[in-house]
């Protein structure tokens, strides 16, 4: 990129990943760690000409997603975007030393990744019954989760420090959205003409988001998308405020059904009628002629079958799409949530904005598990679309997915004695939430080898013979709660990635992580990553 071109925007997704949000930490870290000795090899290369080539593009992040674990991860990106952080350079002297019991911290973590991941975080804690303690409230959860809040609020201590200034490879403003399950819902629904008045066919929308916006200064606002954000100031990080708002958030996206108690959130009604959606246009179709004279070929509602058409070397008719827009979609509130309110062109007439919303969550990752579309989407702004062609691409999104492999369906299927009432229970529920999670517009672009805006970064693991295996981190064990012990061995990495992967790895030969290269060349299929630890490829 030569000097003075635009910097490439970039946004990061933190898939779903239970205990394997030890990775992601570690992955988040490392990009952290790489892009800061990145701007310090720049500075120092334009002091001193004959220091060794540096490629002199910039980078900007500008949106972030998280859901379940990656919520929890996203949360503390967050904290360490506006604070310093110190690697983990060796695990026999991290750079935290959290006391036993997370209610007992008072220090600032200098690494809240490893600290919270690694240090914090116990299976005695969750073992306990603080949280049956005092009070009539009902059992809520298998687990005692009354450490996770205390251990969100120590992340979000940072007396001492926050950074002096925005750093370079960061947006003035930085979306952060966190998926939740509401449930309590959202009603919407649609009236029919007829006889029957004041009729309305009704849906209920559970798959919910909060949205946050990491903004220093008032010059960039916040993208529309997910409805209106809360500022978080990188200058007030404590515990407490929006700041505390955002931590209890990626706490409910993290809230694992049954396993982990459900947390309530609140928000005035009015958000859910600002919040915008992406749908058709007004005026869909935009005929641009290939060549002069061609007649215009019917056009496919399916984008990736249109684009087969425009692409197609043997119908250069001419090229048509299907324009989408950000428009907002008004819920049917029920009478009570419905009232007066000053007039406001954004809201129905009868919608109360001074009505709080309060509604239980449990995981995100039950309805959204990779938040794909809602950085997509920020990216893009008002053109709805970030260019794909390797020439042209000037934004993308990486997702972290630890576990981007796992299917259930297996080529041996029980069928002849029939199945339990209990079976058909237990597939029911993994049915409803992996339908929930099914993207065929997704599946369809990540196959598409022109497409260059979107990638992933996902574990590998290799046995000695040198082949990869299955599963490629520990953690995908026990419905991906399981975990082994950090290795000794992994000190000798350069990185905090490496010894915060230690938790998760199998073995410490998948704990090296992704080197972060400067892409000088467009046209480069996919982004690199080290073969030995970490692999880079198109999103699923």
């Amino acid at each position: 990129m030569a000097n003075g071109a635009k910097p490439f925007e970039f946004g990061l997704v933190m898939a779903g990943a239970v205990s394997a949000g030890a990775y992601t930490a570690g992955v988040i870290d490392f990009l952290l760690e790489a892009l800061e000795a990145w701007e310090q090899a720049k500075a120092a290369a334009r002091d001193n000409p004959a220091a060794e080539c540096v490629p002199n593009h910039s980078v900007l992040l500008k949106a972030m997603s998280g859901a379940s674990a990656g919520a929890m991860v996203t949360a503390i990106a967050a904290r360490a975007l506006a604070t310093n952080v110190t690697p983990v350079a060796d695990v026999d002297n991290p750079p935290d030393n959290p006391a036993g019991a997370p209610a007992d911290e008072r220090k600032a973590f200098r690494n809240p990744f490893y600290a919270a991941w690694v240090q914090s975080i116990d299976i005695h804690h969750l073992l306990g019954t603080r949280d049956l303690e005092g009070g009539d409230a009902p059992v809520m959860s298998i687990l005692d989760s009354t450490a996770l809040p205390e251990i969100g609020g120590n992340v979000l201590r940072a007396t001492g420090l926050l950074r002096p200034a925005r750093p370079a490879y960061v947006a003035e403003t930085v979306d952060l959205y966190f998926t939740t399950t509401n449930l309590r819902g959202v009603p919407y629904g649609f009236g029919f003409s007829g006889e029957i008045t004041d009729y309305h066919h009704m849906m209920t929308a559970y798959a919910d988001n909060v949205h946050f916006a990491l903004r220093w200064g008032n010059a960039v606002p916040p993208s529309d998308v997910g409805g209106p954000a809360v500022t978080l100031n990188p200058a007030q990080v404590a515990p407490s405020g929006s700041w505390d708002a955002m931590m209890n958030s990626a706490l409910a996206s993290g809230a694992f059904p049954v396993g982990l108690a459900p947390r309530l959130l609140s928000r005035p009604a009015a958000d859910y009628d600002r919040r915008t959606w992406e749908l058709p246009d007004e005026h869909p179709l935009r005929t641009l002629p290939v060549k002069p004279g061609e007649r215009p070929v019917p056009v496919e509602e399916n984008l990736v079958a249109q684009r087969r058409i425009i692409d197609d070397p043997t119908e250069p008719r001419a090229l048509q799409a299907v324009v989408r827009s950000e428009e907002p979609l008004h819920p049917l509130w029920p009478d009570g949530i419905r009232g007066t309110m000053q007039p406001d062109p954004l809201l129905p007439p009868d919608a109360d904005p001074a009505y709080r919303y309060k509604y239980w969550n449990v995981d995100g990752g039950v309805m959204n598990n990779e938040p794909f579309e809602l950085v997509r989407r920020a990216l893009a702004g008002d053109g709805n679309r970030n260019p794909r062609e390797g020439g042209k691409a000037t934004r993308a999104v990486a997702m972290i997915d630890p576990f981007p492999n796992t299917s259930d369906v297996a080529a041996k299927y029980k069928y002849e004695k029939g199945i339990s009432l209990v079976a058909v229970i237990a597939r029911l529920f993994g049915a409803l939430v992996e339908q929930a999670r099914f993207k065929p517009d997704d599946l369809k672009l990540a196959e598409d080898p022109q497409v260059y805006s979107r990638f992933v970064v996902a574990p590998i693991y290799k046995t000695d013979g040198g082949e990869t295996t299955e599963p490629a981190i520990a953690s995908a064990t026990l419905g991906a709660f399981g975990a082994s012990s950090p290795s000794r061995s992994v000190g000798t990495t350069s990185s905090s990635a490496g010894a915060i992967a230690s938790a998760s790895c199998r073995s410490t030969s998948c704990c090296r992580w992704p080197t972060i290269c400067s892409r000088t060349g467009a046209r480069t299929r996919n982004a690199r990553a080290s073969s030995s630890g970490s692999r880079t490829k198109r999103p699923v």
